[in-house]
């Protein structure tokens, strides 16, 4: 399931704030990522989305805060490719997931 399957409604927020910042490459990449797992974190109240079976923490070249804005954080690869994002928020769409995992 790619993660604009899961959540178009997030895919659809974050590109309109990366194309208002001049990052249209990372917004048209958004679509096709894969989405391959999730973690909440109770202290943050936030949910990391992996793109990738695998982050190593050392492969992140780049964060790019959309926090102020929409309450997301995307960390892209040397190459800008997106392997995961923090998201804040969204409960009710990431509520979803828990309902189609079960």
């Amino acid at each position: 399931m790619t993660l604009f399957e899961a959540l178009p409604e997030l895919v659809h927020d974050i590109e309109s704030a990366l194309v208002r910042l001049g990052r249209g490459k990372v917004a048209d990449a958004l679509r096709e990522a894969p989405l391959v797992g999730r973690i909440y974190d109770d202290f943050a109240r936030s949910t990391y989305l992996s793109l990738r079976v695998s982050i190593d923490p050392l492969e992140i070249g780049e964060v790019i805060s959309l926090a102020d804005e929409i309450g997301v954080s995307l960390d892209l690869d040397a190459q800008g490719r997106v392997m995961g994002l923090e998201v804040s928020g969204y409960e009710e769409f990431l509520a979803r997931l828990d309902a189609g995992a079960g």
